[in-house]
């Protein structure tokens, strides 16, 4: 299993990841995957705002 942090240092914005989510089965299999696995509601708050226009 890999995990991929985003560190907090200003970079990030809103939605960044929708186009992976959005254009690689791959990547919408590990989002959904870490959602699954957090199974607690910050999970999908955070899978909301990914893919939240």
């Amino acid at each position: 299993m890999k995990a991929y942090v985003f560190p907090g240092q200003g970079a990030q914005f809103t939605g960044m990841g929708k186009d992976l989510y959005d254009q690689f089965p791959e990547a919408k299999a590990l989002f959904n995957k870490a959602d699954e696995i957090l199974g607690f509601e910050i999970s999908k708050s955070c899978l909301k705002e990914l893919l939240r226009n």
